[in-house]
């Protein structure tokens, strides 16, 4: 409704690009929840998907009560990138685990990575507090 393209519904990959951030994603729509366990998949218009986009900000949602994004401070920005890498052991494993930190604090300098609480299932609360907050963009 208002303009905005997924990139991911919940793992995306982030790239580094000049002077950007890319996230790449499984775009074709999202699950979302239909009473207490029950998710169904919500198949996306072809013009609301993004296939790669620059990213201007990451929000990350919390299972805490805040209504606000909070901007985090560099060191909580890329514990936070850490925290929520997909299957991070294979990165130990190959012995890349200083490369992946050096990646997560590059791009934790690079753009603007924010907290937001949501409520379960609340996903219209947290889409409407990151439209229309005041997030930086650096």
């Amino acid at each position: 409704e208002r303009g905005a393209r997924l990139a991911g519904d919940d793992s995306l990959w982030l790239r580094e690009a000049v002077g950007a951030t890319a996230a790449h994603g499984l775009t074709g729509g999202w699950f979302l929840r239909e009473g207490a366990t029950q998710r169904q998949f919500q198949p996306l218009p072809t013009a609301r998907q993004a296939a790669q986009t620059r990213l201007a900000a990451i929000v990350v949602l919390t299972p805490d009560a805040s209504s606000e994004p909070r901007r985090l401070d560099p060191l909580a920005a890329v514990q936070t990138l850490l925290r929520h890498r997909h299957r991070p052991n294979i990165p130990a494993l190959l012995g890349r685990d200083a490369d992946v930190l050096a990646c997560c604090t590059r791009i934790a300098a690079s753009i603007p990575i924010y907290a937001l609480g949501l409520v379960e299932g609340d996903s219209e609360a947290a889409a409407k507090a990151i439209t229309t907050a005041s997030l930086d963009h650096d």
